[in-house]
């Protein structure tokens, strides 16, 4: 995929949403091709300035060339030093880092994971959202494009709670809703489902894991994490080509 194809196919699915504030891909385009993994968060964070023509959905569709996001962008406090391309790992926030750490277990370069989220609309807080279904219906053919192309073996969720079933509500379950680890304690849900990528039926698995940031692990009742637990990198390994 090119980013002018990517350009025309959100335009043709958001229309004039593409100028609300927003992103498309924390990965640059070329992540879009044949990988075993499609990562998923439920929307872009930080504060939906709608002065900012250069922060909508429309140009911020998919991160510089050989970049990610997750690794490369600076997400600190604003004017500090650090902006710069690649970040150093010392540099990444915690949930960064513990993206980063779910890449390590997928034995894959950041740059190389389509990295993206629900749904394209920024915002600081998913309950500040406005319209969540009509934007997860919105940018859900957009996502069955990219999974036609990309045909992952794996759908990584960040989140257990909404990322997670908004996936699962997508498609048709085979087997039952299983933890990853501790079942009584659990940081990771895995389900296969019977998804339409919209070319194509595909039979996947999904999985979802606890938030990597501070709200999310006090959900799961752990401390807070900069690395998912052992457990999660053995599942991911078993869908590596």
């Amino acid at each position: 995929m090119t980013e002018d194809e990517l350009s025309t196919l959100v335009l043709k699915h958001l229309g004039d949403r593409t100028t609300k504030p927003g992103a498309v891909l924390y990965s640059s385009v070329n992540s879009i091709q044949k990988a075993p993994f499609y990562l998923m968060g439920f929307n872009p964070g930080g504060t939906a300035d709608h002065t900012d023509t250069s922060n909508t959905i429309g140009v911020n569709l998919c991160a510089p060339p050989g970049t990610n996001h997750y690794a490369d962008q600076w997400w600190g406090e604003a004017g500090l030093e650090g902006a710069t391309e690649p970040l150093s790992s010392e540099k990444r926030t915690p949930l960064q880092a513990c993206v980063c750490n779910l890449f390590d277990m997928m034995k894959m370069s950041p740059r190389d994971v389509p990295s993206t989220n629900i749904i394209f609309a920024r915002s600081n807080e998913i309950s500040g959202l406005q319209e969540k279904a009509s934007w997860k219906a919105l940018c859900w053919p957009v996502h069955k494009a990219m999974l036609s192309v990309v045909q992952p073996n794996l759908i990584i969720t960040l989140g257990i709670g909404a990322t997670f079933s908004a996936v699962l509500a997508q498609g048709k379950a085979i087997d039952r809703q299983e933890p990853v680890g501790d079942p009584d304690r659990p940081f990771a849900w895995a389900r296969r489902m019977a998804l339409d990528f919209g070319d194509m039926q595909s039979e996947i698995t999904v999985l979802g894991v606890v938030h990597p940031s501070d709200r999310g692990s006090r959900g799961a009742k752990l401390r807070k994490i900069r690395r998912y637990p052992d457990e999660v990198g053995k599942f991911i390994s078993k869908f590596a080509d």
